[in-house]
């Protein structure tokens, strides 16, 4: 990628420092010539042994600076292990006299180094530029102090100016096993599973830009470094202090407030009621304490809880299936319940039906002339004075209603008009 104003730059200050110096060298060569052969000097001056004295003379100050450039190459090697001094000779003529190109550069991408990992620019820093992608954002620093929060595109570096941390702006996800122990110090294990990115300080995401962010929550990702142990290499970034540090502290902390018997349930619609109160109590907090490391909760699930001990593993496991069994018990028993309830009232409401009949056919015993028509139409009649929703009428065959309704057509108990309410109208089943 040329650019030819930065080229022209270059060029011309390199050229204006090189032809400085190359005139003053060549001077100081005439001058000391032109001493030498103070005698006949006008003549001399035209004579090709006068300019080749004087090139004679130029040379220890350009091997001079030769050599200084070449002390300095190997000194840049040394300090900042590069791959050879003439690195370090170009990465002087850069800081003194600019870029001429792009090079040398770096892509940053998914919140690593994607190419040219082992640069000059990652050693000794600038000048040189930064290709950095829409889903990753870094931290700059020179001299010791933090320069800049730069996003994706093209990033120039300063002189020495070098990248501090790169910082991934993805949805990230950390599943993490938490050890705690109950309020009777049952040691258990809550598997959590966190959902979260950098805050995006509340912009929307686009098309050019699916990854908002916000500077100040890049900076304080970027330097939320934390040492877990004294005297050891076990540094947590960001992400780690949200998920093993915050995470992990709070749900230890909710475990130790309730007994065991309180985070286990009796069923599983209990054990999933409490995981669904302690993941939102555990979500609360966290969201409260991430923006203090730039980071932004987006969703957060426990697993089931696991008792570290085996002994009492096993007794849960135990009584668990021993309630399932009582509940099993239970309910077949209210069902057994039902059944016996639905049959009683089934054969009451026959008895009393029967009991109906009989009344009435006790009445007509009396009765000198008994015809079975007689009988027929007085049983009709017990049958009409049931009311249509009672218990009797329920419980009677619908074929049943159906044949007496015939019978009581056949005998002319009824007519077409519908005047009287015929058997099968009133219930039955």
């Amino acid at each position: 990628m040329l650019n030819p104003g930065r080229f022209v730059h270059f060029w011309g200050r390199f050229l204006g420092v090189f032809i400085t110096l190359f005139m003053v060298d060549l001077l100081l060569a005439v001058l000391t010539e032109m001493l030498t052969r103070s005698g006949e000097l006008p003549n001399q001056m035209l004579s090709g042994d006068f300019w080749l004295a004087v090139g004679f003379n130029m040379l220890p100050a350009m091997l001079a600076a030769l050599v200084i450039l070449w002390l300095v190459g190997r000194f840049m090697r040394s300090v900042y292990r590069l791959e050879s001094w003439r690195e370090g000779v170009w990465f002087l003529i850069r800081s003194r006299f600019g870029q001429h190109g792009f090079k040398p550069f770096v892509r940053i991408g998914e919140g690593k180094i994607n190419t040219n990992r082992d640069s000059i620019l990652t050693r000794t820093g600038g000048p040189g530029h930064l290709v950095i992608y829409n889903d990753s954002a870094v931290l700059l620093g020179q001299g010791g102090r933090f320069t800049r929060v730069e996003g994706p595109g093209f990033c120039r570096l300063e002189p020495f100016e070098k990248i501090y941390q790169i910082i991934d702006l993805r949805p990230k996800r950390w599943v993490y096993p938490v050890s705690g122990m109950t309020k009777e110090g049952v040691p258990v294990t809550w598997e959590v599973e966190i959902h979260y990115q950098i805050d995006d300080g509340g912009q929307t995401s686009t098309q050019e830009s699916p990854f908002p962010f916000s500077a100040e929550a890049v900076f304080r990702a970027a330097t939320g470094q934390w040492r877990r142990e004294a005297g050891t290499s076990q540094d947590l970034d960001w992400e780690g202090r949200v998920v093993i540090g915050h995470a992990g502290g709070i749900l230890r902390s909710i475990l130790a407030q309730r007994s065991l018997d309180q985070l286990i349930g009796l069923t599983e619609a209990d054990a999933r009621a409490v995981r669904e109160t302690v993941q939102e109590e555990m979500e609360h907090k966290l969201r409260v304490a991430a923006p203090g490391l730039g980071a932004k909760i987006l969703q957060v699930k426990l697993d089931n809880l696991k008792v570290d001990d085996a002994i009492t593993q096993q007794w849960i496991e135990a009584w668990k299936a021993h309630w399932q069994r009582w509940s099993d018990l239970q309910l077949a028993q209210a069902e057994a319940s039902g059944v016996y309830l639905y049959e009683t009232a089934k054969a009451e409401a026959q008895m009393r039906l029967i009991v109906t009949i009989t009344r009435a056919l006790q009445e007509l015993d009396s009765s000198p002339a008994i015809t079975t028509r007689i009988i027929l139409m007085r049983l009709f009649s017990a049958l009409d004075r049931a009311h249509p929703t009672s218990s009797s009428r329920l419980f009677v065959p619908g074929h049943a209603l159906g044949a007496l309704e015939k019978m009581r057509q056949l005998l002319g108990g009824g007519d077409d008009s519908g005047q009287q309410p015929s058997l099968s109208d009133k219930g039955g089943n």
